[in-house]
This record gives structure tokens, sequence and C-alpha cells, in this order.
């Protein structure tokens, strides 16, 4: 048993060691030589022995017995005429019983494991050394191509547990309904506030619509932002080189602008189809043919969705599948990265909807803030009917500010005609009554910030009456250069676009003052 453990352990560990050196010194194999994998030889010996190892016989034994005790054949000659019908035989029987008595076991079978063991541990200790000090030689590409190989899976897995955990996210968010939670919570609010109004609560009322505005103006900037500015403006799409621009990005552009996403989706579904059918194509040439369409329109829907419209979990997810495709260049990994590309589409869907539903959320939280403006007038106005059950409670934002907008109206709130390039026109109606005794929290302040623009850079004080006309024409110059940073200011503070209006005529009316008019 012994000397079958240690034949068939030195043929494992030869057998380790070629394939040691045809994986180090030629990059044939892998390499997949760890410290554990040392232990593999003795697996094998151990196995091998198992499998291999029989039980001898009893004329083995028995010749075994008289070679080891020296009893000239006496014990193998007892075996052999066990069933002979010859008259020696018990004989030999009774000698043999008799010699038995002093023949030990271990003279017989003796157990030197010493030897054997170093033998051993030697053989494992140099291998384990070469193991350890032996370079990596690449001398035809091979470990190369491996290692790239494996870095790709990786980048690969790494993709799809990021495609996973997206989709998980966006999918609690539930994008396919018309708003989301937090907007149509706060919406609900604001109805609850206009319907609860009450004419002879000018104050309570100015404070709830106060406190509304803080709340959805911040909940328009956390949704908007920069994000979809250049959605809502086709002019500041960048084209393509060359003034070529994708024919489809107008239509995405123009649909996502009004919450509406089933253009891109409709284009991904395709998308999903073509990787779908590449990974069964057989043909190499159909192959080559449906990777060059997948990549054209995979990158025309990351340029849309990353210079276009600015929405970078739209663009990343677009970008993933553009790696993806790039790993379908990999024979070997051609199924995986095309799977891992269908997922990205799904993924990018999911991310379409919820641009469109963001998109929804900030044309209706825009929409509340003209009601609540509107609303505000109403009530500066001490208006007699505004009384949210005389508003009959409307189902949505749009009859609260059809309701206000006709209230406005009859109060001589409105717009008159403009005549032509002159500017706009005097509105009906007399002024709004006010009461000077009325308690309010309004407090008169003075804003520090200088009008003129740069720094001040010298002061001259003196005495005598200034030159007629000349500290007003410096007070409008200074006004001037105000007024033509104010759209710049508006944009660059991210302004609702409820008070665009109201800043402009703000301005406006300072220089209006300075006219005398």
């Amino acid at each position: 048993m012994g000397c079958l453990f240690e034949r068939v352990f030195l043929w494992a560990t030869g057998t380790y060691v070629l394939l040691l050196l045809l994986s180090r010194l030629l990059a044939l194999l892998p390499d997949l030589f760890s410290p554990m994998s040392l232990l593999s030889p003795l697996v094998v010996a151990t196995v091998g022995c198992l499998v291999f190892h029989h039980r001898p016989t009893r004329v083995e034994t028995a010749h075994l017995i008289d070679e080891r005790a020296d009893t000239g054949d006496l014990f193998l000659t007892n075996v052999l005429l066990e069933k002979s019908p010859e008259s020696y035989a018990p004989i030999v029987r009774v000698q043999a019983r008799d010699r038995s008595g002093s023949v030990l076991p271990s003279q017989i079978v003796p157990y030197i494991w010493h030897r054997p063991a170093l033998r051993l541990v030697g053989v494992l200790a140099v291998v384990a050394l070469a193991a350890r000090f032996l370079p990596q030689l690449d001398p035809f590409g091979h470990e190369e191509d491996r290692l790239r190989i494996v870095q790709q899976e990786k980048n690969l897995e790494n993709t799809r547990k990021a495609t996973t955990m997206r989709r998980k996210a966006l999918k609690a968010k539930k994008p396919e309904e018309r708003l989301s939670k937090k907007t149509q919570s706060m919406l609900d609010a604001l109805k609850l506030t206009f319907a609860t109004m009450k004419p002879e609560e000018r104050k309570r009322n100015a404070e709830r619509l106060v406190r509304q505005k803080k709340t959805v103006t911040n909940q328009w900037r956390k949704t908007a932002g920069e994000k979809f500015r250049r959605a809502m403006d086709g002019q500041n799409a960048s084209p393509k080189f060359g003034g070529m621009r994708n024919p489809k990005a107008a239509e995405w552009r123009k649909q996502l602008a009004k919450g509406n996403a089933s253009a891109l989706q409709k284009e991904l579904k395709e998308l999903k189809k073509l990787a779908e059918k590449l990974a069964e194509t057989t043909d190499p040439e159909e192959a080559r043919r449906l990777k060059r369409e997948l990549s054209r329109r995979l990158k025309q829907v990351a340029d849309f969705a990353k210079n276009e419209m600015g929405t970078p979990e739209l663009a990343a997810a677009a970008e993933r599948a553009m790696k993806q495709m790039a790993m379908t260049e990999m024979d070997k990994m051609t199924k995986d990265a095309l799977k891992a590309l269908a997922e990205s589409m799904d993924l990018a869907s999911l991310e379409a909807e919820a641009t469109a539903q963001a998109m929804r959320d900030m044309q209706a939280l825009e929409q509340a803030m003209q009601a609540m403006q509107m609303a505000r007038r109403a009530n500066a106005k001490g208006a007699k009917g505004l009384d949210g059950k005389k508003a009959g409670q409307p189902a949505g934002i749009e009859s609260y500010m059809d309701y206000y907008e006709k209230l406005l109206r009859e109060m001589g709130d409105g717009k008159g005609t403009g005549g032509g390039m002159g500017g706009e026109g005097t509105g009906k109606g007399n002024k709004a009554p006010e009461d000077d005794t009325a308690k309010s929290d309004f407090t008169s302040e003075q804003d520090p910030t200088l009008l003129s623009s740069g720094k001040l850079l010298l002061k001259w004080k003196t005495k005598g009456a200034a030159p007629t006309g000349r500290s007003r024409e410096a007070y409008r110059e200074s006004l001037r250069k105000v007024k033509q940073g104010v759209n710049e200011a508006i944009e660059r503070e991210n302004v609702p676009p409820g008070y665009h209006e109201a800043i402009r005529k703000y301005f406006d009316s300072m220089g209006a003052k300075d006219d005398g008019t």
C-alpha cells in the first residue's frame, strides 16, 4: 500500500511540474497554480491507492511469510496442499501451525514510514519553490489575451450588477405613473390649500400660500435643475460633425419635452430585438452587419441622452450598453455580452420613462406655481369670491387656474390689448382697495447691493452743487447695465418660469419712476 501511494504520488507530482512549466514558460495554460494546488498530488495519490489497491491472495501471503520468516516454503506448501489427497498433507499442516506461533506481523509487513515521508516532503518543497519563484513568460501572447478576457469578464459582471441595482431602484419609483408620489402629494396639499381658503382670512391665506410656494419651488429646482434645459430648447442641441444630426432626435426630444417617451422607448425595443437577433445568427456576414447597425444606433441614443437631453442616468445606461457591445468582439464573451446588452436596453427604457415622468413633474409644478401666483394676487386684492367652496373644489390645478383667472378678470386685474410695438395696454378696472391700518408681517428693507457693475476703484468727495443731470444720467446708465444682466441672472439662479415676468416687471418699473411716469 505504501509503495503504491508513493508511486502514484511521484507520478502526479511529475504531471503537476510539467503543467507548471507549460503555464509559466510557454503560457500555453492559464496560471492556476495557487498554494492550495500543491495538495493535488497528495489527493491524486490517495484516490489512486483507494482505486487500484487490491487485497493479496492466500498464495501471495503465504509466499511473503516464507520469504520474510525464512520458513522454506512451508506456508506456501500448506496452502497448495489444502485440498490435496496426498498422505503427507496433514504433516505439513501440523508443522505450519506450530511454526505460525513464532511468526510476527511486524517482521512480515514492517511499517517503515520515515524515509518515504521525508522523500514526499522533499519533493513537495521543491515543487512549492518552483511554483513560487518560477517567472511568468509569455512568448506567444496567450497570457495577455487571457488577462484581457478575464478583465472584460469582470467588467461585464460589474455592468450587469449596476444594471440590476438601478433597475430595481427605478421600479420602486414606478416611473410608469403620470406623476411621482412626491409631486402628486405636493399638488394634493396645494389643492387642499386652495379648497380651504376664505376671503375673510387674507393673512392666513397669504401665509399658507407662502409655505406652499417655498415647498413647490424647491421641488421644482430639484426636478429641473440643469437637467432638462436643453430638452426645453431644441436650439441648444449640439449638432453632429459636419452639421449632421440624428433625424430621430428631434422627435424624441419633442415628445420627452411633453412628458412622453414612447418614441425613444420604441427605438430601444428595436435595439433589443437587434441584439437578440445577433445572438441567434450563425452567418458571419449577417453578424457583422447587425453589429455595425447596432453600434451606430446605440451611439445615436447615447449622444442624444448626453448632449441633447443632458440626462446623466439615461446617458449612463446607453454608455454601459455601448461598452457591452464592444465586448461582443471577443468570441468567448459574445453571448454573455449580448445578454447584458438586452438587459441594458430594458434599463434604458425605464430611464426614458423616468425622464418623461420628471418632465411631467416639472410642468405640473410650474403650473402649480402659476396658480399660486394668481391666488396670491386675488388674495392681496381682497377678492370676495376667493372661497374654496365657491370654487366647487375642481379636480385639478388647471381648474383652479381658470377659476382664479376669471376671478381676477372680474376684479379688473387683467391686461388690455397692446397697441402694436407700443407695449402693453392699460387693464380695465379700478385700483384695488387697500387698508393701511391692517396688520401684516411686511418689513420695509433696502437691498444693500450696488447698482453699478464692477469694483469701486476711487471715491472723491467735494462740496458744492452737483451738475444738473449728471447724477441722473449715471443712475440711468447703472440701471441699464443691471437690466442687461437680468435674463442671465434668471437663468444662472435657476428661477422658476412663473416668476420671470414679475422680476422683469420690477426692473422696468424702476426705469419708469426715474422718467417721472
